[in-house]
């Protein structure tokens, strides 16, 4: 059975690993962020399926924006439509607080997220030249409009 809930502090030394796994060293500490959750604009909720963490997706609400920072499915579990669950789950859910914009930002080479993020209705707005680096790449800047 397929699940998603708001992300605990129990559910930090996954998220830490699972980035790390995903995008390589990060900046972000989930341990950190999951502290003082009640205190910041972090978004988290973690996907489950068959009690097994398969995924996540966090977010930062900045005044009436939303910027999804990173979206993850375990390789196991991609192309059965998780990670459309959980994007899904998050746009619905703040909706519900007069958002005004959700804004993504991804590698140009990354095309499951790209057409993910399509068939959800966000549409492409601008580009970073040679934003990423490990390898050099462009990023594309989406933006649902709410």
């Amino acid at each position: 059975m397929f699940q998603i809930s708001e992300a605990s502090f129990s559910d930090s030394e996954y998220l830490d690993m699972f980035e790390t796994q995903l995008f390589g060293n990060t900046p972000v500490s989930y341990k950190q962020i999951l502290l003082n959750y009640d205190q910041n604009n972090y978004l988290i909720y973690v996907a489950k399926y068959n009690n097994q963490n398969i995924g996540y997706i966090s977010g930062l609400l900045v005044c009436d924006d939303l910027n999804i920072l990173n979206l993850g499915i375990d390789e196991k579990y991609r192309n059965r439509g998780f990670g459309y669950q959980l994007l899904n789950y998050l746009i619905e859910n703040k909706r519900k607080i007069k958002l005004t914009n959700i804004f993504v930002e991804l590698r140009k080479t990354n095309t499951l997220a790209f057409n993910l993020y399509l068939k959800q209705g966000f549409k492409v707005y601008s580009e970073r030249k040679n934003y990423y680096s490990n390898p050099n790449e462009d990023a594309i800047l989406m933006n649902l409009l709410c």
